[in-house]
């Protein structure tokens, strides 16, 4: 038996494009750009000269074929928009999904590092089969290499979940690896890995190693810089002797890369001692974010049938504060960012299910991990999976935030554009009181 999804994820909505419509404001948020139509699966990162967005439209060929594009563009503070739009890679073979989502790394003003997914064509009618497409950049961003794989099993299974892990001229990717699934007698209990690659500039990839060998099948990874290495956080997945599984997240942290270009891994510890046990994947990863001093982990969990979005600081990234609940007006429905700004400050976004429907909501700490007032509502967002999963990275002073806006799902996308997802970004700046 091949490896099938285990995990409730689904192909996103996708068309051609039309003009952008007029922005739009918000009480807690300053909205700064509505994206066309059938834009959607955003990731903000630092850029060579500020904040850099990735996202990924659909277009329809002559032949009604769905072609993919990956895009990125730099923001300009003083327009707050994004300018100087550079397509990275186009196809028709892609894996478009709401959770598992390309991206892009700078490590500096020259090295560039971005990533999308591509079905498997070997894989039969029912089997949800892909793989991870790699490229680089020498010179900002404006052009790339051929695509890469860093996986060299055949298997036909999922790779996927990546995150890249920039150094210097060269970058770690870290994924999610499914082979152990191919031909398994029993796939409820074949092993999803944690996989990483070295990708130095110049050369060809590293040999693999396994992070971790159990971990969740479709849950979001999520990395900080930590101290001249990474910390890069993960759902596992643990069995007892009885056969219960628990699934809570763990940290894996790497350190600087040698004169030889090998890192240094320490062994998974976990973050936080929830106790969910559950036998699936809830498709809801952790975020984490660190200043020069501290880190934030942030993270959904569903232990003793509570939704809850839980918050931990670490000065050390071993020992982690107590865990603070922060949804507080509704139940917690996750997909959760973190950022730091400029002045170390935390921000956090995550949706939660309020009176009247979905808010995406977030919270501040200051440098020192204190909690700034109460988490508070953003704006109105939806659970819907075309929504997909917000997205954050820092200001000066503040922070930006791009998220999908799925579309009127009673609307025609035939004929509509309103039916068609798009991406809309804000900045969210604090008051002044609060610094």
């Amino acid at each position: 038996m091949k490896f099938y999804a285990f995990c409730a994820c689904a192909l996103a909505l996708s068309a051609c494009g039309v003009p952008s419509g007029p922005l739009v404001s918000s009480d807690s948020l300053s909205l700064s750009q509505s994206h066309p139509p059938f834009t959607q699966l955003p990731q903000l990162t630092a850029g060579p000269t500020g904040p850099a967005l990735l996202w990924v439209t659909t277009q329809l060929d002559l032949d009604s074929n769905e072609v993919h594009a990956l895009r990125w563009a730099r923001w300009s503070p003083d327009s707050e928009r994004w300018v100087d739009t550079v397509e990275i890679a186009s196809g028709a073979d892609w894996m478009v999904n709401w959770a598992d989502r390309p991206s892009l790394a700078f490590a500096d003003s020259a090295h560039a590092w971005a990533h999308w997914l591509a079905f498997d064509p070997r894989a039969e009618e029912g089997e949800f089969a892909y793989g991870v497409r790699a490229v680089r950049s020498m010179d900002s961003g404006r052009t790339w290499s051929e695509p890469s794989t860093p996986h060299r099993d055949t298997a036909v299974a999922e790779h996927g979940f990546g995150r890249w892990l920039p150094q210097s001229d060269g970058a770690t990717l870290v994924w999610l690896d499914g082979r152990d699934f191919d031909g398994h007698l029993d796939p409820s209990r074949a092993r999803m890995e944690v996989r990483a690659a070295n990708w130095p500039a110049g050369e060809d990839w590293s040999a693999e190693r396994v992070l971790d060998s159990s971990a969740c099948t479709c849950c979001p990874l999520s990395d900080a810089p930590w101290r001249g290495g990474h910390v890069v956080a993960f759902r596992d997945r643990d069995f007892s002797p009885t056969g219960v599984e628990t699934r809570d997240f763990s940290l894996v942290f790497q350190s600087g890369l040698s004169d030889e270009g090998k890192a240094d891994w320490s062994a998974p510890t976990p973050l936080s001692p929830d106790g969910w046990e559950l036998s699936g994947c809830p498709v809801n990863g952790a975020a984490m974010a660190a200043n020069q001093e501290r880190m934030l982990a942030v993270w959904f969990t569903a232990a003793d049938d509570s939704a809850r979005v839980m918050a931990s600081h670490s000065s050390d990234g071993r020992r982690f504060s107590q865990a603070r609940q922060l949804n507080l007006l509704g139940r917690a429905v996750g997909r959760v960012t973190s950022c730091t700004d400029g002045r170390g400050w935390f921000y956090a976004v995550w949706l939660e299910a309020i009176k009247g429907g979905t808010a995406m909501m977030g919270a501040q700490w200051s440098p020192a991990g204190q909690l700034q007032g109460e988490p508070r509502e953003l704006i109105a967002s939806s659970s819907q999976r075309t929504a997909g999963f917000p997205t954050m990275t820092g200001l000066d002073n503040g922070a930006l935030i791009a998220w999908t806006v799925p579309g009127d799902r009673n609307a025609d996308a035939s004929t509509s554009a309103a039916a068609a997802p798009h991406i809309q970004t804000a900045v969210w700046q604090p008051n002044l009181g609060e610094r």
